[in-house]
């Protein structure tokens, strides 16, 4: 009853904001976020590298930093989000925009989040100095990892779990845009006022 409680708050506040896609993106990006790093100390402590007893600090820190990562990942949308006109807001482009970006937004993440499992599982380490080096070489250590790893499967897979997320959050990313106009000052709404109940928009 709870957990079906706080479901049903989470979306009535995701379709009753012009930022309902931000808060979702920004709760996937902490999900898959922590559950990379969570997956990632387990290999750690079968590894010996870490004591499980870390796990009391490791967790913490690391969710604090996923949000603070989460703050800059996102601060670009935010900001376009509240200073795009509610017209342009409500269009088809718009709309097929956001879509596009969400659903590349949600794509990404996870394939980060599988690519930061395989570099772990090769290096005993998140992503550090040889990540970037790999970009210096990209054709040779592309088609390394293309022979080297399971890239079509976990893309494939991916593609699957992005697809079937859209699909099921499509409708409410769609009803977001018939929405009410936006405004930072309250607005009376003239069916409200006719029916003697004026409040703020």
């Amino acid at each position: 009853m709870t957990l079906h409680f706080r479901i049903h708050s989470f979306q009535r506040i995701f379709e009753s904001s012009r930022f309902g896609a931000l808060y979702l993106a920004a709760a996937i990006y902490v999900a898959i976020s922590a559950t990379t790093g969570l997956i990632l100390s387990v290999l750690a402590i079968r590894q010996g590298q870490i004591e499980a007893s870390a796990l009391l600090a490791v967790i913490p820190i690391g969710t604090l930093y996923d949000l603070v990562t989460c703050l800059y990942l996102f601060a670009p949308f935010a900001l376009y989000l509240f200073l795009i006109p509610q017209k342009l807001f409500n269009s088809k482009a718009q709309r097929l925009f956001m879509t596009v970006v969400f659903s590349a937004t949600v794509f990404g993440l996870m394939y980060l989040g599988a690519v930061e499992y395989y570099f772990f599982d090769e290096f005993n380490s998140r992503f550090n100095f040889v990540a970037v080096e790999y970009l210096i070489y990209p054709h040779e250590v592309f088609v390394n990892i293309w022979e080297s790893y399971p890239v079509a499967r976990a893309l494939l897979a991916i593609t699957l779990i992005t697809a079937v997320l859209m699909w099921r959050l499509y409708p409410r990313l769609r009803a977001r845009h018939a929405g009410r106009a936006f405004s930072i000052a309250p607005t009376v709404d003239g069916a409200d006022l006719l029916a003697g109940d004026a409040g703020p928009v």
